[in-house]
């Protein structure tokens, strides 16, 4: 999909009939197909001027279309949350156990996505029997998917730890 668009020059200084200066708020360049395009574009463009106004120095701009791939975002309602690094003789409850996430990124890495490519923990290591408030982490299985957002219902849980 084309996600910006910027030329270069970004202004013109333009010359002719005051009126119709006086009402000008853009310049438009000549429409530029960029369907089918797979990665970013470099162009020449002519300026369209209106009647009576012309440019001092420019005929033309150089348009930078910028393309990249479809974002798209898929829904998991109720993803379990792990525990990692839990002492010896101690057990934890995670409150929620379980939390909404949507992993959003690239058409083609979305496409391949499952909820058994990633998984949601909270890191226990160090913590003591108490009740505490624990970030929860997403860990992706391969690092091909680094790249992709993943945005929790849920950011923290509350874990109670116990002595067994």
């Amino acid at each position: 999909e084309m996600s910006s668009v910027t030329s270069i020059p970004a202004q013109i200084t333009v010359v002719g009939d005051e009126s119709v200066i006086e009402q000008l708020t853009s310049i438009s360049v000549l429409p530029t197909n960029v369907a089918g395009a797979k990665e970013s574009i470099t162009k020449s463009v002519p300026l369209t001027l209106p009647e009576g106004v012309r440019s001092i120095d420019e005929t033309a701009v150089t348009i930078y279309v910028t393309i990249t791939e479809i974002q798209e975002q898929i829904n998991y309602s109720a993803k379990t949350i792990g525990i990692e690094g839990l002492g010896s003789g101690l057990r934890a409850t995670v409150m929620p156990s379980y939390t909404s996430v949507v992993v959003s990124g690239r058409k083609t890495l979305i496409n391949g996505m499952t909820s058994s490519k990633f998984r949601l923990y909270v890191d226990l290591t160090g913590l003591d029997a108490g009740e505490h408030t624990c970030p929860i982490i997403v860990e992706f299985e391969d690092s091909k998917y680094a790249e992709l957002a993943a945005v929790l219902t849920d950011k923290n849980a509350t874990v109670r730890i116990e002595e067994r």
